[in-house]
């Protein structure tokens, strides 16, 4: 398991993106470097984020083996629920 520093911004209802919130804890697909790995998002001082807000938050990987070659600060990534695009975000920091 590994934690990621992010930064992280939910699309807009009218791009596409969800009707509601997204509550800290949020559980989805982390999208990176081509592959799919499961993903828990702690919002860092919020209890949730509305579609079209952006802040920072902690990405918890339980599966980071499967994407650790892949990820680095800077590295982008997309959050999807099935193939719909939800957010988009950069990773901060990789903790160890």
């Amino acid at each position: 398991m590994k934690h990621l520093k992010v930064s992280l911004e939910l699309l807009a209802s009218d791009k596409g993106g969800r009707q509601g919130a997204m509550k800290s804890g949020y559980l989805g697909n982390l999208f990176v470097g081509g592959r799919y790995t499961g993903v828990r998002i702690d919002l860092s001082d919020r209890s949730e984020l509305a579609p079209g807000e952006r802040d920072q938050a902690t990405a918890v990987l339980p599966n980071w083996e499967y994407v650790s070659h892949l990820v680095r600060e800077g590295s982008p990534f997309e959050l999807r629920e099935g193939e719909h695009l939800i957010a988009r975000g950069v990773v901060l920091q990789v903790e160890t």
